[in-house]
This record gives C-alpha cells, sequence and structure tokens, in this order.
C-alpha cells in the first residue's frame, strides 16, 4: 500500500483496525488490501488486550494462504512492538526533559496523567511481546484443518478413532474410484436387481461414477427422489411415424455435398433402428425419440438440400412442433422415471463409500466439516469450550464458504449455547470478522453459494453486526480502472440477487508509472500503462497466421518495456507481465514467441502440449511397448514421424508375404 496516498475508504480501514468490539463483514474486492486489513486486525485485537495470540483463529481458503497469513502476522506484530518499543523510549526522554525543566510547575495532576501514559504504552509493548512468544498458540489455517483440530480435541462426543486420518482431495478421487469399484462387485453378489432396473432403462453404472462422487460431495443433504410411472412411449413415437414416412420419401437420393442436416440424420438413423432394434423396449424407444429432439430451429433444416423446398419447409415446421409439444415433454418424463431407478443405485453407493470411510477412520473435507459441526451443535459443553479456546474468528475469502463452515462459525461465537438453530445465535461483540469478494461466488469453490453469503451477512447485521465496503483498488493503476470499472458496471447488477453480487466500484488510487525516454517511434505516449490495441495485418487470415502475429507483437511489446524505465522506478521484469488466452490452443506460439524475444516464460493453467506432433508420436510408441502384438499400433509408429514409412511400402511389403511384428527377425 502506498503510503503517500490516502484511499477514499481510508475510515472504513480505520474503523476495522480501532473497533475491535465490533463484528465486521468486510465485503472487498481484489486488490483491495483485503488481506492487510485482516493481519492489522488481528494485531488490533492483541495489542488492545482484548484477545491473547492463543484465542484467536484466523481461517483462510488455502495451506499456502495460510502459510503467508501466519508470516504476515508475524511481520506485523514484529512492527507493533518495535514502533511500540521506540514509543515507550521516545515518552521516556520527553518526560525526563520536561521534568527537568520545570520541576517546581510539575503538580500532581500532569504526574498522574503521565504515569498512566506511561503504563498504557508500557502494557501495549508488554502484549505485543508475549503475542509474539505465543504465536504458534494461535491457529492460522484452512476451515478444514481448524475443523481437524476441533474433532482431535474432543474425539469422544464424536464417537471417532482419535487417531482418524485425513484425506487428502488426491487421494480421495482414487479411494472413490476404488470403492465405487468395490459397490459395484458387491451389487452384483447381493443386490443385482438394483443393476437389472438401471439395465431397464439403458443405463451403464459405470457411467453414474461421477454422480456417485458429486453426491458424496453433500453429506449433509437428504436428496429427493420419487418412484413415477413410465410415460406413453408407444404413443408419442405413433404421433411422430407419420413425419417419419413423409421425411424418409422426400430424402435425397444421395448425400448432399454439405452433409445432411440435423432431420435428415435423424431420417437416416431412424430407420436403422427400426432395422436393428427391437422397438418394442423404452430405451430404444427413447433413444429414437433423442434423434429429434435436435431439430430445435429453422436452421436445423436446410431446405436446398431435400427433393422440394416446400415440402421440406412443411416437414422441418412439423419436426419443430413435434419436438417442442410431444417430444420434449415426453423425454422429460422419461428422465424423472429413470431418477427414482439411477438414486435407488446412487444413495446406497453413497452410504457404502461413508461406511467405508469409517471403518478405515478415513475422514474427507466434507466429513471434517460435518463431524465439527455436529459435535458443536448437539453438546453444549463441548461448544462452551472451545468458545473459551478461540473467543476470536477471523475468516479470509469468505466467498469461498462451504454451507458448513457457516454454521461452525455461529456456533463457536453465538451467546445461545443451548439453541441448535444456528440462524438463532448471537455472536459475541468482537468475535467475528469476515472479509470476502461476493462477486467470486459465482466460481462454488467447494459447494460454496452466493445464498449462503448473502444469508450470512444478513443474520450479522440483524444480530448487531455491520457490513463494511472497502472500494479502493491498489493493484491497478488508473488507467486500467479507468477501463474496466465501467465496463462490469454494465455487467454486474446495482443490487445483489440471488444469482449474483452487486456492482461495487472500484477507486483506483495507484498513479500511471511514466517512462524516461519520449521518444518513441510509434508515437505512443509515455505511459507504461494502459490498455493497448495490436492490430493483425489484413492479409493474415489463416488461424495459425493470425496467433503468430499476435503473439509476436505481444512478445516485441513486452521487449520493449523490458528495455524501458519509469520515473522513479526500476526497470520492469519478466514476472511483472502475464498473458491470459482464451483458449488453450496454440499457447506454445505464444511462449516460443517470448523465446524469440530473449524472455523467459513459464506456462500455466493447461497449454497446448496435446497437439505438439512429437509427443502424439511418443504415445504411439509407448502404446505399442505397452501392446507389442497390436498391429494397429505397429502400423502407426512405422509410418509416423519416428520410421518414416510410407503406405505404399507397407503395403508391398505386405502383398510380398511381410510380417509386420517387433519380435520378428526379419524385419
Amino acid at each position: 500500500m502506498n503510503k503517500k496516498i490516502t484511499p477514499p475508504d481510508q475510515n472504513v480501514r480505520e474503523r476495522i483496525e480501532k473497533e475491535v468490539d465490533s463484528n465486521f463483514l468486510v465485503e472487498a474486492g481484489a486488490g483491495s488490501g483485503k488481506t492487510r486489513s485482516l493481519v492489522q486486525r488481528m494485531t488490533s485485537l492483541i495489542s488492545s488486550g482484548k484477545y491473547r495470540a492463543g484465542e484467536i483463529a484466523a481461517i483462510t481458503f488455502t495451506r499456502k494462504a495460510a502459510a503467508e497469513l501466519r508470516e504476515r502476522f508475524q511481520n506485523e506484530l514484529e512492527k507493533a512492538y518495535t514502533k511500540a518499543c521506540n514509543n515507550s523510549k521516545t515518552e521516556d526522554q520527553a518526560d525526563s526533559k520536561e521534568k527537568a525543566g520545570s520541576r517546581e510547575q510539575f503538580d500532581t495532576e500532569d504526574q498522574t496523567k503521565t504515569e498512566l501514559k506511561d503504563h498504557q504504552l508500557y502494557q501495549v509493548e508488554a502484549r505485543l511481546k508475549r503475542a509474539l512468544e505465543e504465536l504458534d498458540e494461535a491457529f492460522i489455517g484452512t476451515i478444514h484443518s481448524f475443523a481437524s483440530t476441533l474433532l482431535k480435541e474432543r474425539p469422544v462426543e464424536t464417537g471417532l478413532d482419535p487417531d482418524f486420518e485425513e484425506i487428502e482431495e488426491l487421494e480421495e478421487e482414487a479411494l472413490e474410484d476404488e470403492i465405487f469399484e468395490e459397490f459395484l462387485f458387491h451389487v452384483r453378489l447381493n443386490n443385482i436387481e438394483l443393476l437389472d432396473s438401471l439395465d431397464r432403462i439403458g443405463i451403464n453404472p459405470q457411467k453414474l461414477k461421477d454422480s456417485f462422487k458429486e453426491l458424496s460431495s453433500y453429506p449433509d443433504i437428504n436428496f429427493y427422489y420419487e418412484e413415477l410411472e413410465p410415460p406413453d412411449l408407444n404413443a408419442a413415437l405413433e404421433k411422430l411415424n407419420p413425419l417419419i414416412e413423409e421425411a424418409a420419401k422426400n430424402m435425397p437420393e444421395r448425400e448432399p455435398s454439405q452433409g445432411y442436416d440435423k432431420l435428415q440424420q435423424a431420417i437416416l438413423k431412424t430407420r436403422r433402428y427400426f432395422s436393428y432394434f427391437d422397438m418394442n423396449t423404452g430405451v430404444n424407444i427413447v433413444a429414437l425419440l433423442s434423434q429429434f429432439d435436435r431439430v430445435k430451429k429453422n436452421s436445423d433444416v436446410t431446405l436446398n438440400r431435400w427433393q422440394e423446398k416446400e415440402k421440406a419447409k412443411e416437414l422441418r415446421d412439423e419436426a419443430i412442433h413435434l419436438r417442442e409439444n410431444i417430444i420434449v415433454p415426453v423425454l422429460n418424463k422419461w428422465k424423472e422415471y429413470c431418477h427414482y431407478r439411477i438414486m435407488q443405485f446412487l444413495i446406497p453407493a453413497v452410504k457404502y463409500y461413508s461406511a467405508k470411510r469409517e471403518e478405515s477412520s478415513y475422514l474427507n473435507f466434507n466429513d471434517l466439516l460435518l463431524r465439527a459441526r455436529d459435535m458443536l451443535r448437539d453438546y453444549p459443553e463441548v461448544r462452551r469450550y472451545f468458545q473459551t479456546r478461540y473467543r476470536a474468528l477471523l475468516i479470509d475469502e469468505f466467498q469461498d464458504t462451504d454451507p458448513l463452515q457457516s454454521e461452525l462459525v455461529f456456533y463457536l461465537t453465538g451467546k445461545e449455547t443451548e439453541e441448535k438453530d444456528w440462524q438463532k445465535l448471537t455472536p459475541y461483540p468482537g468475535s467475528l470478522f469476515v472479509v470476502g469478494d461476493p462477486k467470486q461466488s459465482i466460481y462454488r469453490f467447494r459447494r460454496a453459494d452466493i445464498d449462503i453469503y448473502n444469508l450470512v451477512k444478513d443474520l450479522l447485521e440483524q444480530k448487531g453486526g455491520e457490513v463494511l465496503e472497502l472500494t479502493t483498488n491498489f493493484r491497478s493503476v488508473n488507467s486500467l480502472g479507468s477501463w474496466f470499472d465501467p465496463v462490469f458496471k454494465k455487467l454486474l447488477p446495482p443490487e445483489f440477487n440471488k444469482y449474483q453480487a452487486k456492482h461495487t466500484p472500484l477507486k483506483t488510487v495507484t498513479p500511471d508509472p511514466i517512462s524516461d525516454s519520449n521518444t518513441d517511434p510509434e508515437g505512443v505516449d509515455a505511459r507504461m500503462t494502459g490498455v493497448r490495441k495490436l492490430e493483425v495485418p489484413a492479409g493474415a487470415t489463416n488461424q495459425e497466421k493470425v496467433v503468430e502475429e499476435n503473439a509476436r507483437q505481444i512478445a516485441m511489446s513486452i521487449r520493449k518495456m523490458l528495455d524501458m524505465c519509469p520515473w522513479g522506478e526500476e526497470s520492469y521484469q519478466p514476472a511483472d507481465f502475464m498473458i491470459i488466452l482464451r483458449y488453450r490452443a496454440m499457447m506454445d506460439k505464444y511462449a516460443r514467441a517470448l523465446e524469440d524475444e530473449g524472455i523467459p516464460v513459464a506456462m500455466t493453467g493447461g497449454s497446448s502440449m496435446g497437439e505438439v506432433q512429437e509427443l502424439h508420436e511418443l504415445y504411439k510408441l509407448l502404446a505399442l511397448l505397452n501392446e507389442p502384438d497390436n498391429q494397429v499400433y505397429l502400423a502407426a509408429v512405422l509410418r509416423g514421424l519416428f520410421c518414416g514409412i510410407d503406405d505404399n511400402t507397407l503395403y508391398r511389403f505386405k502383398e510380398e508375404g511381410g510380417r509386420l511384428s517387433i519380435f520378428y527377425p526379419g524385419n
């Protein structure tokens, strides 16, 4: 944060730091210094004497963020302690001079005030020193590690093995796959009727693995499913048959040069269905009806690809009408009918997985939160114990909160320790400080939900807390702020709703750095920052050529800025630049363009490595080594980059009795 700049929301920042007896929810966008405000708040809770370090729990979203927060908190404590020590020495020196210069006028009242002031300064110094000594007693970590800490301290109340193990996300993915396969084997032996039920609706149980994982991530939700009668599929097919017959008569004799349109494709597949499948079964009828579900709008039928345009127009209109009034309604009813049978399989699978975790004393992230929530909700004495242990909760990145986290927070800060409904709890004054950016709730990290965020926000205000806004942006320079803020003002609503947070202006306060050279051959002004547009020459029409030219221009622009130096600033470094692409395709071209300019680069967030020919060829070779008798893989390697044998040579070799085998000595 630039000390020379007084941000427009300075009064809010001072309240965060000084009003330690208030509960706040702070809404702050990117670059607003929200983590700094949280650290200053933690330091003020210590220096004011309200809490000791061991009574504070600061919760962040990731372990990396927790490590950074701990470091920043320690640095802030050390800085505050140094300042307090210097203030004490300064006051002592000033008092000595004052007393020495006016011994006779120095009355008892002045002496009392001076002693009180000295005492307060020494108290602050002592509190900060003690906090540094007790820093390890403060909890700074993720919500899951916090829940684990609670459970390990009081495992008996939850019926847990004290030596339970936490499963990391990657470990759980492997465990989910393993348990799902084990459940399938269990069902084949003991509940084969579940698989038969899925087979009757055309569902492969392997295709339900992702749904199983999704349901497993919501252990606190009771899912609704109801058995329904199957829809009359034959009646829908009978209404569709006249269209099928008429359309078949008007199909072109040969495939049009631009291919069949969607209605023609549906007719061709329908012919195959009637020829090869039993159309008395519901699954096959649904598959046939689904083909016509693709004909949604006029452009899905190309009139000039039919024998008669007028007839094609009639068929198109009839197909769209049938889709809207017959096909879509009956397919929706079929899905509702299938839902019950799918859930009959998935719910036992989820319970089986939960039982296996408990049997092995494994707890995943959701288990930790759920068990901790249940413990605090159901055992008032445990809740009172932890309220004494952790008297202040500070939550960072609250927009990413899990619904269970909200309950945990209120159970730990609420006065009413016998009340089980978390929404009726009133946090103790100064016990709760929450920071978040509601605009980021749409990303739904780990079940985050803007509805929960807004609910907590309303509850906090109802219970005497206050919502504050940090609107200053220190990260972006003024030229960027004047560009992106009007854009977001149009995209975001003026008031929050159940789908999106309201628009909050971010007021940039950082001026644009100025170059020390005004001799720009392209006539660009001396500002080193801002919004620029790079235009690709009109002659570059091929997509690959456009990307290459764009990459070259960006690389040259960065090279130029690296060679310049703003007034009073150090020159830019390669790490100061970030290139954000919409698609991963051809990302490597940007990396190569930067390397050509001598700029080191690191690619993250995915890349187009899969498009590199060498890797494709290496994959073919590894596949062959894994299955050395596979003739397809062998032919692919021989024709590929490493061998380079053309098709004609391979053909002649086979015609003359040659044998393709990596083990055959004649090769």
